[in-house]
């Protein structure tokens, strides 16, 4: 039973060690150069850092003509329960402050910010 436990201890810590050095994008094992050498050597190699995937964001959102936003600047200003009475043919997305959503860009999306006041205070694409 003792012998057992022990085995039992000891793949277990050789399947811990295994998934440590498993790793091989870190590390590589190469034979030297010598041709009487037969020792294996190992080689860090650092990892390339992760570039995030973004789309370029336009510098003037309100100069694509995509979501119709210029045609809707004369909401800024106003109280945001006018948007209740409207109907909008594109997908829309009413930010308030300390609301959480994706920065993703659409230049087909419609955005509508409002302020802490309740007031529209943009409405551009994106």
């Amino acid at each position: 039973m003792k012998i057992l436990g022990k085995l039992t201890i000891g793949l277990a810590a050789l399947g811990m060690f295994a998934l440590v050095q498993s790793d091989a994008s870190a590390h590589v094992l190469r034979k030297h150069k010598s041709k009487n050498c037969r020792h294996l050597v190992r080689h860090t190699h650092p990892r390339p850092p992760k570039r995030p995937i973004t789309m370029p964001i336009p510098s003037d959102p309100l100069a694509l003509a995509t979501c119709h936003a210029d045609e809707l600047q004369y909401l800024v200003g106003q109280d945001r329960s006018v948007l209740h009475t409207m109907r909008f043919s594109q997908t829309v997305r009413i930010e308030e402050p300390g609301m959480a959503y994706t920065m993703d860009y659409s230049e087909d999306r419609l955005r509508i910010q409002i302020g802490a006041d309740g007031m529209i205070r943009r409405v551009l694409c994106g």
